[in-house]
């Protein structure tokens, strides 16, 4: 019933008085020739339609039908049209900015140009070539193209067309800022551009000097006409030579003249301009040389102003620096001993401040109350790092000694109640209403035989890893999610104890969160399980080993990442 229909259509169309067929009549034919596998009609009708859908600017229509004709041209074999579509194709990519598209259809212009030896199609696929990859940004690609496209102009002696070359290159070489090769073909452009330009001068000179010839010579015959008509002249064979001889001697004067006073025309203008191109090129000059020194004056001075700026910054920097590296000595000096601590349990330190000082401190006491020896650990994060939290770790570690010292408080989560209500004090917070605090985990640990100890256990948002020796595995045990120096929590119960025996070869360990929030280049955490993991493998060795693998699984996690915060952890292990 199709097949039928479309030869109706075929029979009925040209039958119709003044009938211009539409964009999609074309293709309504070219698509029943498909139907009926006559490709080569379907072929011509969609690409009719294509040139319809064009010219009346429905681009992405006319590029639909080019396609489908270039298809059925492709499996016919026929290079010359299939040339053709391709570079119909490229240009309305071109034009409706698909480059990638319009690239691709040139490349296929250009294989086609080639199988046909065909110069001149060569030579325009790869300028088209050259245009679509300048705007895609392949400067790169487009000089290729260019320089190649240039090569067959040279061959050919086409002055527009190596114009043409010429400009694209200095475009391509200004784009990547190659200011040398740009320049450099600029001028061969501009020479080139000229030559062009005074050739059609002269062809032009040529074409006027014709007319006015063909002109002198109607005039003057009209003359004779006039003359016979009257009597005047009697029209024979010699007078008509001589006639014209004479009206040709005087056009030939008249064209010698007026060419004459053209070139003297020409030859001022070329001169007035060169005069003028002279002065505006001195006055440029002129000026950009005032500039220059006015630049070069200032520049040196902001020099100056900059060199004197920066060794006054390098002395205050080398002297608050100096004073830095004054309160680190200050700050190891208030660290613990760990060979005063080794006497009693092995213990390993890994302490990694942000900047020179830290706001992170581990911490050691002991006290003897009715001849029981308790030794006390903490590892403490105060809020910040660097000078900031050097400060808060002088006091928190000031408030301890005292707590513990000289108020006899030996109750861990007492101790953390009496820290809180100290530092609140200390930081007059109630006042200023900082939030300014610490975090810390404190154990204490009693000697209960030679193989037994028992461990008291209060943490401020902090919690102790606890590897059993016999078990073969490690626990964490939680603190309370309270901080040091919340206004909010003066109940003394805020700060829960947690009680265990452990065994000799057990260990204890304390860190801060600068461990398990360092990142790495993907932003990912080291985490608490990769600590675990960590303790399980190495903690059946020796601390000294534990501490050696840990501190390289740390530096090869966070690779070239920087450090986000003051790391520590302390491992003390029952001897």
């Amino acid at each position: 019933m199709n097949k039928v229909i479309n030869i109706l259509l075929l029979l009925a169309i040209p039958l119709l008085t003044n009938f211009q067929p539409a964009e999609n009549d074309f293709e309504i034919l070219a698509d029943g020739y498909r139907q009926q596998g006559k490709t080569t009609q379907a072929a011509e009708y969609y690409n009719k339609a294509g040139y319809a859908y064009w010219n009346r600017g429905q681009k992405e229509q006319a590029a639909s039908a080019f396609e489908k004709a270039l298809t059925i041209f492709e499996q016919a074999n026929n290079t010359v049209a299939c040339l053709t579509l391709s570079n119909n194709l490229g240009l309305i990519y071109s034009e409706t900015e698909k480059y990638q598209k319009a690239e691709k259809s040139f490349l296929n212009v250009l294989r086609y140009a080639r199988l046909l030896k065909n110069n001149t199609e060569t030579f325009n696929a790869l300028v088209n070539l050259a245009n679509v990859e300048i705007e895609m940004e392949n400067y790169p690609i487009a000089l290729q193209h260019a320089k190649e496209a240039l090569n067959i102009a040279l061959e050919q002696n086409n002055l527009k067309n190596i114009a043409k070359c010429y400009s694209l290159l200095a475009e391509s070489y200004e784009k990547i800022g190659d200011s040398k090769n740009a320049f450099r073909y600029f001028e061969l452009y501009s020479a080139t551009d000229k030559k062009i330009k005074d050739q059609e001068m002269e062809l032009i000179k040529n074409m006027s000097a014709e007319e006015v010839n063909k002109a002198q010579l109607a005039k003057k015959m009209t003359e004779i006409e006039l003359k016979i008509k009257k009597g005047e002249l009697k029209l024979t064979q010699d007078s008509l030579f001589v006639t014209e001889k004479i009206a040709l001697q005087r056009q030939m004067e008249i064209t010698r003249k007026t060419a004459q006073l053209e070139q003297k025309e020409l030859q001022l203008r070329y001169e007035k301009n060169i005069r003028r191109i002279i002065t505006v090129s001195f006055l440029i000059a002129i000026i950009f040389l005032v500039v220059v020194i006015f630049m070069l004056i200032r520049i040196k001075k902001q020099k100056e102003e900059i060199l004197r700026q920066r060794n006054e910054l390098n002395i205050k920097n080398k002297n608050i620096t100096d004073s830095i590296f004054y309160g680190q000595r200050i700050q190891n000096a208030m660290l613990p001993d760990l060979k005063q601590i080794q006497e009693n349990f092995d213990t390993s330190v890994l302490f990694w401040p942000k900047d020179i000082v830290s706001g992170d401190f581990y911490w050691y006491h002991q006290v003897t109350i009715n001849q029981l020896n308790y030794h006390f650990f903490a590892v403490v994060d105060c809020t910040g790092h660097g000078v900031p939290g050097a400060f808060m770790s002088m006091i928190g570690n000031r408030l301890l000694n005292e707590i513990i010292g000289v108020r006899n408080k030996i109750q861990p989560a007492e101790i953390l109640y009496q820290l809180n209500l100290l530092l609140i004090s200390e930081l007059h917070q109630a006042a200023t209403h900082t939030i300014d605090g610490m975090d810390i985990a404190l154990c204490r640990i009693l000697k209960v035989d030679d193989n037994h100890y028992e461990l008291v256990f209060a943490g401020a948002k902090r919690p102790v890893i606890i590897y059993q020796h016999q078990q073969k595995e490690a626990k964490i045990i939680e603190g309370n999610l309270i901080s040091i120096g919340n206004l909010k929590q003066k109940n003394p119960k805020s700060y829960s104890e947690q009680h265990l025996l452990l065994n000799s070869h057990d260990t204890i360990l304390m860190y801060s969160d600068g461990l398990i929030d360092q990142p790495n280049p993907q932003r990912n955490k080291f985490g608490t399980p990769r600590l675990l993991n960590i303790v399980n493998e190495c903690l059946p060795g020796s601390l000294d080993t534990f501490m050696v693998h840990l501190e390289n699984s740390l530096e090869s996690f966070k690779h070239n990442e920087p450090q986000r915060d003051d790391i520590t952890i302390m491992a003390v292990g029952l001897k």
